[in-house]
């Protein structure tokens, strides 16, 4: 059973370890998107198994980094293409309540996806 989750505080957790935003090999992977809407439109219906989502972070920007007329909140979201080995960060600069909803769907789903990758381990 997923949480009943409500804001993008919500989503927005420590991690106990980082996730690298670049890949060892040098092949510059990272993607960058303004909004979450732009990164929905073209991932958001991406095949799961050949895009995996295996972690993503929301992190809560500085006061600087607020000054600046960023949002509060942004977002990176590690794909493995499965089918051909890449690691690929994608780096989402400025997320808003009004995507929380959107968020919490796309999230969710991949979830399940990895919760039935390691099925014999469910509860």
């Amino acid at each position: 059973m997923i949480n009943k989750l409500k804001t993008i505080s919500d989503l927005a957790i420590t991690h106990d370890y980082y996730c690298s935003d670049s890949s060892y090999y040098g092949l510059n992977f990272k993607t960058h998107y303004k909004t979450f809407e732009s990164f929905y439109n073209e991932m958001g219906q991406a095949d799961e198994d050949m895009n995996l989502v295996f972690r993503y972070d929301i992190k809560e920007r500085s006061a600087t980094e607020l000054k600046e007329g960023l949002s509060k909140f942004y977002m990176e979201v590690f794909i493995v293409h499965q089918r051909k080995g890449r690691f690929v960060p994608f780096f989402i600069e400025n997320i808003e309540e009004s995507d929380f909803e959107l968020i919490n769907e796309y999230l969710s789903k991949k979830y399940l996806k990895l919760m039935n990758i390691w099925k014999p381990y469910s509860i």
